[in-house]
């Protein structure tokens, strides 16, 4: 689903949104001085230049279960599909058979992916975690009202001579055993990229953005 961390600091200031109240952070980072690239680190703060969005408790129940089930739905309709005994239930030959299960199949998980953020905010409510990623560098974090509000996480890159703004994003293919996300900058592209931690801090580090190879190579 998501991936569990810790809430967004509590500032003085206060702003709010719909009926949600989300503290404004503002995006700083730490006094690197003579410290080696190694031994600095970021911190993703909430982005001021994005308000963020209040979504409604029901909304987020609705959409992320409509979405959860339409993916396990999509994924039975699929292994129904293998079974060709079954189309001799519904008198279909092969070919319209394995097209009708191509389109529902196509339809439920269009549904699914519709709904993937919604789906990764259910572990809010779910498990009670403090906030989780929702993708497109968006996380979610519960109001005191039990409402989601949504919002974006940067940091200031810390390469030398480098005014770029790291994002949050998927890690790549071939790092995710050890990584789910990873910060990478609008300036220094692949070559300026952090870890993220469960803190919300990220060290520069250099990852594997090749693509996998496939098994028949």
């Amino acid at each position: 689903m998501g991936r569990k961390q810790k809430a967004p600091a509590k500032a003085n200031n206060q702003t709010r949104v719909g009926h949600v109240s989300h503290s404004q952070v503002t995006i700083n980072q730490s006094n690197f001085g003579g410290a080696s690239l190694g031994d600095r680190y970021i911190e993703y703060m909430v982005d001021e230049s994005k308000p963020p969005t209040a979504i409604r408790r029901r909304t987020v129940a609705a959409r992320g279960g409509l979405g959860l089930l339409s993916g396990l739905a999509a994924m039975a309709v699929s292994v129904l599909g293998l079974v060709s005994d079954i189309r001799s239930v519904f008198s279909l030959d092969a070919k319209s058979w394995f097209a009708g299960v191509g389109i529902a199949v196509l339809a439920l998980g269009v549904g699914a992916l519709i709904n993937l953020k919604f789906i990764r905010m259910l572990p809010l409510f779910l498990w009670g975690s403090m906030e989780e990623y929702v993708g497109y560098g968006r996380f979610a974090s519960r109001t005191p009202e039990n409402d989601v509000v949504q919002y974006y996480r940067v940091a200031k890159c810390a390469y030398p001579r480098c005014n770029g703004i790291v994002r949050v994003e998927g890690a790549p293919p071939l790092e995710r055993s050890k990584h789910a996300l990873v910060g990478v900058c609008s300036v220094g592209g692949k070559l300026h990229t952090y870890t993220v931690d469960a803190n919300n801090i990220g060290y520069p580090r250099e990852f594997d953005w090749s693509e996998p190879e496939s098994k028949g190579e």
